[in-house]
């Protein structure tokens, strides 16, 4: 059994412990024993309990520590602390960063000294970067944070991981232009991956969106050939209400959303002379993308709750709709009318975000059980869902 002594310091050791994971700041007085290792293993903790805070102050501290011959080490910790940063939306600090660790990187490449574990980190990056931002945020904010992530990111991989530069990370960077008013710049960066998913890979499932999107960029500029070519073939197919849905969706990802407005508002008015459940819910999806892209969440509620009204509660839309409406009334500090849309049952868990336990699926709340089972749930926060529209937002 052990001493009254060492049962003391054990406590202590933990009640330390839980006092740094729960939140504060990394100083080099409270780890001026511990080794660069033992403070990186602090901060990956940190981190997955969603403390980005503490953990980028971890990881700075262990950098300082960790010997310049430790390559590997040192720049998987610098992909650590850049998606800490961009958690944190510190993005000058996370470019940086990673302007730093891409030199290293082509070295180690080059030498073919390059941990792979070292592409774990990257790849949470590329996923962290990929979710986009808060909502909350301007979306000129989003797409300007996320154009200057993309490029150091696709920096990187163009060197060390090339299955990394992904279609759809193409699309996203192009579209990023459009928030810093670079309109030829877009259309530059369009251009070039419609030439290349054409010349590689004609059957790439992002080649329609990828020329709805030239096309309504090249409409902004005074050029609406290719939109008007688009259309002609979708009529072909589709209905003249689905068409316009087509072209408002392309408005929206050019934000171009007056235009894109004019579209759907045109479109309803044929659904209402020839009604169409399939063609109505393209429509409001498209309108509740434009709302979510301009942060007018109550605009949103309206289309929300009109896209609801087309399903009947046994239906699995009705389900993932109505989720919808309570995340977006959630969004506008309305629990209670919240809960009324999609009441929650008895599961609360100390130290969560409680108010977005519904947005996780059914896989996370097992794991979220399961880690509660074990003791580990504690304190950890719940992220809020990044919403999903029909082309790929910031």
């Amino acid at each position: 059994m052990p001493s009254g002594y060492t049962r003391i310091l054990r406590a202590f050791l933990i009640a330390t412990f839980f006092i740094s994971a729960s939140g504060a700041l990394w100083s080099p007085a409270t780890h001026a024993h511990e080794t660069w290792q033992s403070i990186k293993s602090d901060a990956d903790m940190l981190s997955a309990k969603g403390n980005f805070r503490a953990a980028a102050g971890g990881y700075e501290r262990a950098l300082a520590l960790c010997p310049q011959a430790r390559e590997n080490d040192r720049v998987d910790m610098q992909l650590a602390l850049a998606t800490a940063y961009n958690h944190l939306m510190e993005i000058d600090k996370a470019v940086l960063v990673l302007k730093d660790a891409n030199i290293v990187l082509k070295q180690l490449k080059k030498k073919n000294t390059l941990d792979p574990q070292v592409l774990v980190n990257l790849q949470t990056l590329i996923e962290t970067c990929d979710k986009g931002y808060d909502p909350a945020t301007s979306y000129e904010k989003r797409t300007r944070y996320k154009a200057r992530m993309t490029e150091a990111v696709n920096n990187i991989c163009a060197d060390v991981y090339p299955r990394g530069l992904t279609t759809k990370r193409k699309l996203a960077y192009a579209r990023s232009f459009i928030a810093n008013g670079d309109l030829p710049g877009c259309l530059k960066s369009l251009e070039e991956l419609y030439g290349s998913i054409k010349k590689s890979n004609s059957s790439d499932p992002l080649l329609s969106q990828c020329e709805w999107g030239l096309a309504a960029v090249q409409q902004r500029l005074g050029k609406p050939q290719l939109m008007a070519t688009l259309a002609n073939r979708e009529r072909k197919l589709h209905s003249q209400a689905h068409v316009l849905g087509e072209v408002a969706n392309a408005n929206l990802w050019a934000a171009n959303y007056d235009e894109g407005k004019r579209n759907l508002d045109k479109a309803l008015l044929l659904l209402k002379r020839k009604p169409n459940r399939d063609d109505s819910e393209l429509i409001l999806n498209v309108y509740i993308d434009i709302c979510q892209d301009v942060a007018d969440y109550k605009a949103e509620e309206i289309w929300q709750r009109k896209r609801l009204a087309l399903f009947a509660p046994g239906e699995p839309k009705y389900q993932v709709y109505q989720r919808g409406l309570a995340h977006n009334l959630r969004r506008q500090k309305r629990f209670a009318d919240a809960d009324k849309v999609r009441p929650k049952t008895g599961h609360h868990r100390n130290g969560a975000l409680t108010e977005w336990d519904w947005f996780l699926t059914d896989k996370e709340k097992e794991d979220v059980a399961r880690a509660d089972a074990e003791g580990r749930g504690r304190n950890i926060s719940i992220p809020r869902e990044q919403g999903k529209s029909a082309g790929e937002r910031p």
